[in-house]
This record gives C-alpha cells, structure tokens and sequence, in this order.
C-alpha cells in the first residue's frame, strides 16, 4: 500500500519472506519527495533504517542490567482472534511501563505494571493489524510483535 512519509518522522517497517529457492532476493522501496509514479525509484539505503527506538521514554543503555535477560515478556494468543489479548511479564523486580502501538506509531494502550500477574485486554481495542508491546524501565526493554487478525 502506498503510504505517504513525512521527513523527520520514524516509521515501523517489517518484511517477512519465505525461502523458495536458493536466490531469493527481498527489498523495499521508495519515491524521493517530488518523484511521482506507483514503482519505486530507490531502494531504501540502509543508512537510513534503525532499529526500533524508545521514542516515548529514553533509556540509558548504560543502566540495562543483566535483569534484562531473567525478565519474560509473554504475550499470548498472537496471532490474536476473538479471544482476549493476555500479557504476562514474569519475574518483575519494579514497575514497568507497559504500552502497545501500531505500526504507524500510534499509541494504543499504555498502564503501568507493578508486579508479575497476567494482564487481561479487551480485543475489541485493537483493528486487524501488526502491533509491537513494549515493556520498559530502567533495567530492561522488552518487545513483542503481535498479529491482530
């Protein structure tokens, strides 16, 4: 689908591919500003991709501790139907933020989690779509993706 891009803002952008022969090959594209046309003129240069960052709180990676390894984000069904979406963040030694944003970035759940219970979310909060769960504080950062039939 054709999105429009708008310089100095960040995008989320996922590629899945499966094998099918030794020479697969996989890119992605796009129009420089005042290039019309419905094909790509370039392919995105990897100087210009980065992983996903914390835009909402800023982490110094500096304080990430070993506790990052022993902390489980589970998130659980994914993909998600009709059920309910659960969230569990096991072994917790202090609050974390927990929120959920699409793809665009937008923000659609945000509460903070003070110990190790499973988190319960009404479906009915998300549309069909690919989400990305963050679990932060000063400790650790841990993502999920999740899949929203």
């Amino acid at each position: 689908a054709l999105i429009n891009l708008i310089q100095g803002k960040s995008y989320y952008v996922e590629v899945l591919q499966k094998e099918a022969t030794y020479e697969d090959n996989l890119a992605v594209g796009w129009l420089k500003p005042g290039q019309t046309g419905t094909v790509p003129s370039e392919i995105i240069p990897g100087s210009v991709l980065s992983p996903l960052s914390i835009k909402s709180k800023e982490i110094n990676k500096d304080n990430l501790t070993s506790i990052d390894a022993v902390v489980d984000l589970l998130v659980y069904p994914n993909p998600l139907g009709n059920n309910e979406l659960n969230i569990k963040i096991e072994n917790l030694t202090s609050d974390v933020l927990l929120e959920i944003f699409s793809i665009t970035g937008m923000r659609y759940y945000s509460e903070v989690i003070q110990n190790s219970s499973t988190l319960h979310i009404d479906r009915n909060l998300f549309k069909s779509g690919i989400y990305i769960i963050r679990a932060t504080n000063d400790q650790f950062v841990k993502t999920a993706r999740l899949i929203v039939k």
